[in-house]
C-alpha cells in the first residue's frame, strides 16, 4: 500500500468522526480519476433536507437537485440498489435502455455544468435494512474520456473503508441528534437540572441551572462540582448527591444480577 492510498484511507476514517474531512475524501477520489468532479451525499432514513453534501468540481447551487433528477428520471429497484451497494458501478451498465442525453438529468443538470455526456460512476452505501445512507458519484468533464479499468480497479479498494466509515458516521450522528433533543427538553424545564458523572462533576446542565449559577446566590460550581456557600446547606446537598449516586449504583448492580 503506497502513501497516497494510506492517507486517503486515514481521511475516510477521520471523516466518520469529523464530518468536514469528507471534503478531503471527495478530493482524494477525484485525484484517482484525474480530477473528475465528485459528489458525496449522506442521509439518514427519514431525515429532512437539506442533506449533508460534499463535492469538488460541481456547482454548489446544483448539488441538491442531483438526487431529485435520479429519482425522477431513472427507474430504481431493489436490484439496482443492490448492485450499487456492492461496488462502484457505471450507471450506463444499469440504465443502458435509457438515452442519457434525453433525460433532464443531463439536459438540466449535467450539461449546464460542463459535464460529459457519459453516465456517472456510482457507489451506494446501505444500512442493515438495505436503505441507502450515502451515495458517492464520479462524473467526467466534457474534456475527459470514459472511465478506465485502472481507475475503477483503484477506487474499489476503498469500498470496505467507505462502508465502515459511513456506518460509524451515521451512528455518531444519530447519537448527537438524541443529545440535542435531550438538551432541548431539559432547557424547557423551569427548574435547574444538573447531570453529574461518577466524580460528581457536572457534564450536562440546563438553561435554568446556568442562570442559578450565574446569580451567585448561595449556589456555585467548584471545579465543576455543585456546592452551597452555607456550610450546613452544603453538607445537606452533598448528602443528597451521595444518596442519589448510591441508589443509582444499587440499581445498576441489581440490573446485572
Amino acid at each position: 500500500m503506497d502513501e497516497g492510498t494510506r492517507e486517503l484511507i486515514d481521511c475516510v476514517y477521520e471523516a466518520a468522526i469529523r464530518p468536514e474531512a469528507w471534503l478531503g475524501v471527495v478530493a482524494g477520489v477525484s485525484r484517482i480519476f484525474e480530477g473528475s468532479p465528485v459528489m458525496l451525499e449522506l442521509r439518514l432514513p427519514g431525515e429532512q433536507p437539506p442533506l449533508p453534501r460534499y463535492s469538488t468540481g460541481l456547482r454548489e447551487e446544483c448539488l441538491s437537485r442531483y438526487g431529485e433528477h435520479l429519482q425522477k428520471d431513472l427507474a430504481w429497484s431493489e436490484g439496482v440498489l443492490a448492485r450499487l451497494s456492492r461496488c462502484f458501478v457505471d450507471l450506463e451498465d444499469v440504465f443502458d435502455h435509457i438515452q442519457l442525453e434525453q433525460t433532464d438529468l443531463y439536459r438540466e443538470w449535467m450539461e449546464p455544468q460542463g459535464l460529459a455526456r457519459l453516465w456517472p460512476l456510482g457507489h451506494a452505501m446501505v444500512n442493515e435494512e438495505n436503505e441507502p445512507i450515502a451515495l458517492l458519484s464520479v462524473f467526467r468533464t466534457a474534456e475527459q474520456g470514459a472511465f478506465t479499468p485502472e481507475e475503477r480497479e483503484e477506487v474499489e479498494q476503498y469500498v470496505p473503508h467507505l462502508r465502515r466509515a459511513v456506518s460509524v458516521y451515521h451512528t455518531l450522528n444519530a447519537a448527537r441528534r438524541v443529545d440535542l433533543a435531550l438538551a432541548e427538553v431539559m432547557d424547557r424545564l423551569p427548574m435547574g437540572m444538573l447531570l453529574l458523572n461518577s466524580r460528581r462533576q457536572v457534564v450536562v446542565q440546563n438553561a435554568a441551572a446556568e442562570r442559578i449559577v450565574a446569580d451567585a446566590d448561595g449556589f456555585h460550581l467548584d471545579g465543576g462540582r455543585p456546592g452551597a456557600e452555607n456550610a450546613r446547606e452544603n453538607a445537606a446537598l452533598q448528602a443528597l448527591i451521595a444518596d442519589a449516586m448510591e441508589a443509582e449504583a444499587g440499581q445498576a448492580l441489581a440490573a446485572h444480577g
